[in-house]
């Protein structure tokens, strides 16, 4: 019966660039160093972010083995025409309809023949290491933390522009919000608009919830945008980001006065910008 396959991507779609590619194999590379200071013979990928920093593949249920000499994507085949567009150079172990998604990762992590995984212990649930472990036979998974995380601290000069670009993205649709918004309108009106206005610039949504906080509600820590109205106060705080193509945030604050600001907030404005 089959289950899955193993084997090397297609390459059958033309000439790709290798620089993104290349990209990616130096952050695995660097995570294979990682890998082995930790005393274990592979690191079991499991969080989304993380597969895609290895990979460049922005698809889901999906987990990556990656170790000395070997680099393997475990997902299913509902996403072979976008590991074949996302990630065409690396090997990988497709699962069908035909088996449930734990029962083939035991499968293949046991084909590997590798004597310690390690897991990310921040990712995987309880319940499915406690399954895994129940599969395998004669292999010791060992809970790792931050090893992909410790790398991505350090922004390559790809990741940098894609935070500037999202900083783009975000400026200019508070911009145009501004532009057109009205003193009647609503917290929540706004920050609906403000989010509409950056998925047409190119955002392919809010980082995070906008928070538009009109007077006092400005001073609430991750306040939800409401139906008090702009012209309540002569200020309103909004915290705001977009999310950019590749998936980078960014993550801004501006305070906007409507009418004259008052003595005492301008005073405290010099006390911050002095500190």
């Amino acid at each position: 019966m089959d289950f899955g396959r193993i084997g090397n991507p297609s390459r059958g779609q033309g000439e790709l660039s290798g620089m993104k590619h290349d990209r990616y194999a130096i952050r695995r590379s660097r995570l294979v160093s990682a890998v082995k200071k930790a005393g274990v013979d592979a690191l079991l990928v499991s969080h989304p972010q993380n597969v895609t920093y290895l990979t460049g593949f922005t698809g889901d249920s999906s987990h990556l083995l990656v170790g000395p000499g070997r680099t393997l994507m475990i997902s299913d085949s509902r996403f072979d025409t976008q590991l074949n567009e996302e990630c065409p150079d690396i090997e990988r172990a497709v699962r069908t309809a035909k088996i449930q998604q734990i029962d083939f990762l035991a499968k293949v992590l046991q084909e590997q023949k590798l004597r310690r995984i390690g897991f990310e212990a921040d990712y995987l649930s309880f319940a499915t290491h406690a399954e895994l472990t129940s599969k395998l036979n004669g292999v010791e998974l060992a809970p790792q933390t931050k090893l992909v995380e410790t790398l991505r601290q350090v922004k390559d000069s790809n990741e940098v522009e894609a935070i500037r670009r999202a900083v783009r993205l975000a400026e200019r649709g508070l911009t145009a919000t501004l532009a057109a918004v009205l003193p009647e309108m609503t917290e929540r009106q706004t920050a609906h608009d403000l989010e509409h206005t950056m998925r047409r610039f190119g955002a392919l949504r809010a980082a995070f919830e906008p928070i538009l906080g009109v007077g006092p509600h400005s001073a609430l820590p991750h306040y939800r945008a409401g139906e008090h109205r702009l012209n309540e106060s002569p200020f309103v705080l909004i915290d705001w980001g977009a999310v950019e193509p590749t998936g980078y945030h960014s993550d801004l604050t501006r305070v906007r006065g409507d009418s004259k600001i008052p003595p005492k907030l301008e005073k405290l404005h010099r006390v911050v910008m002095m500190a």
